[in-house]
């Protein structure tokens, strides 16, 4: 779910319920801060400073960048899927190929099918 507050938000949402008097509902809905986020600080089981860890990409920010420059040269026409050569060249690159292969088999490992 994508955060639709900000950190200032959040601030005034804490404070409004610590110092002004607000409930967490009433501040939820004023700030637009999801109830928990705000309980959790207020009760301090969350510092105020805390921020989500961003995730960090299956295969790598290079393999994915490679990924997605990949398909923006599919979208835009620019690779001839129809093209044939004497000996295919990995699109992606070779390592990057391999880092894709090793994530499949790992996810297949945890249960996840690809059709």
């Amino acid at each position: 779910m994508n955060r639709s507050y900000t950190n200032e938000d959040l601030e005034e949402a804490v404070s409004a319920v610590r110092v002004g008097g607000l409930s967490i509902r009433e501040a939820e809905r004023t700030y637009q801060v999801p109830f928990n986020t705000i309980r959790r600080r207020v009760n301090g089981s969350v510092d105020m400073n805390c921020k989500r860890a961003e995730p960090q990409p299956l295969l790598g920010t290079e393999c994915e960048k490679n990924i997605y420059e990949a398909v923006l040269q599919l979208v835009n026409g620019s690779v001839d899927m129809n093209c044939k050569r004497a000996e295919p060249q990995p699109l992606l690159g070779t390592e990057c190929e391999k880092n894709i292969y090793e994530a499949v088999l790992q996810l297949q490992k945890n249960g996840i099918r690809f059709e």
